[in-house]
């Protein structure tokens, strides 16, 4: 038992160098790389937890750009891809309207003037 003890400083030095090379090029899925106060770059676990418990998911679309908190039946629904700002719609609507005043629609309708999906004519 004492020897196996001895051996966890070790380990965890270990960890903290990998994890300090693996910095210096990309991050693993799941971590982002910062940059420590001494200059040091490091990857961090990243922890995102959407309120609302399960019926929330966290999107993170890192492709495009954008994170958020969708209902987890909805998707992210990106409307500007110059600034990489979206919406979260129910599964199978899309956006319609002006940007960002818009709403998220059934396919196959418009818009009115009062906000209101309306079936195209």
């Amino acid at each position: 038992m004492k020897k196996s003890l001895s051996t966890l400083p070790f380990l965890l030095l270990s960890f903290f160098l990998t994890s300090a090379i693996q910095a210096q090029d990309e991050c693993p899925e799941g971590f982002e790389k910062i940059t420590l106060p001494d200059g040091e770059v490091v990857c961090q676990l990243i922890y995102r937890q959407c309120i609302g418990g399960n019926k929330w998911k966290f999107v993170d679309s890192q492709a495009r750009g954008t994170r958020l908190c969708c209902y987890s039946t909805s998707q992210l629904v990106i409307y500007d891809n110059q600034t990489r700002v979206g919406v979260c719609c129910d599964e199978g609507k899309v956006y319609m309207g002006t940007k960002p005043d818009g709403k998220c629609c059934p396919p196959n309708s418009v818009l009115n003037a009062d906000k209101e999906c309306i079936p195209a004519t």
